[in-house]
């Protein structure tokens, strides 16, 4: 009997580790810092004010809860890098016709779909998200991972259909 706990909790334990990489953490202010490093190396570059939208899932308060601290992060002068300036444009699943206004969009917990992924791609936007199944399934074209380590992944089958390129050094370099 003993033996069958200690596998049972073996097992467990190796499940625990083999997905945490896949387990996504809300958004924070050095995930945002993270994620915006990456506009320099876009062949289109960025500049003036960028129109940022922070799309959740109205019905899954984790994601509503995010997209509340990245806007108030935003808001509250987040700098990205070289003369941009983001301006926050909050952007519920139900309804995605403010994504159109949108350059870059950062995706909350549970904001993932299908949806969300043809109206941005159909837009162009460049798309970061903090759950890596959602880059690995081509739905975003950025996964930003910052802890423990930092990691970029980049989804190259998303960014092509959204358009998005960046600089062949980068692509080289991200997951």
């Amino acid at each position: 009997m003993y033996k069958l706990i200690r596998k049972v909790i073996i097992t467990i334990l190796i499940i625990t580790f083999a997905l945490a990489p896949l387990t996504a953490q809300a958004m924070d202010e050095f995930d945002l810092s993270v994620g915006f490093k990456t506009l320099p190396l876009l062949e289109n570059k960025m500049s003036g004010v960028v129109p940022v939208a922070i799309i959740y899932d109205p019905k899954i308060p984790e994601s509503q809860a995010e997209a509340n601290a990245i806007n108030k992060i935003i808001v509250g002068g987040f700098r990205a890098p070289h003369d941009i300036k983001l301006s926050a444009i909050m952007v519920s699943v139900d309804d995605l016709s403010a994504l159109s206004a949108a350059k870059i969009g950062l995706l909350t917990k549970g904001s993932c779909t299908d949806k969300v992924a043809s109206f941005a791609k159909s837009q162009r936007i460049l798309t970061m998200s903090s759950e890596l199944d959602c880059v690995k399934s081509d739905r975003s074209v950025l996964g930003i991972v910052s802890r423990p380590t930092i990691d970029i992944y980049l989804s190259e089958p998303a960014a092509d259909e959204a358009k998005v390129s960046f600089s062949p050094a980068f692509v080289m370099i991200a997951e």
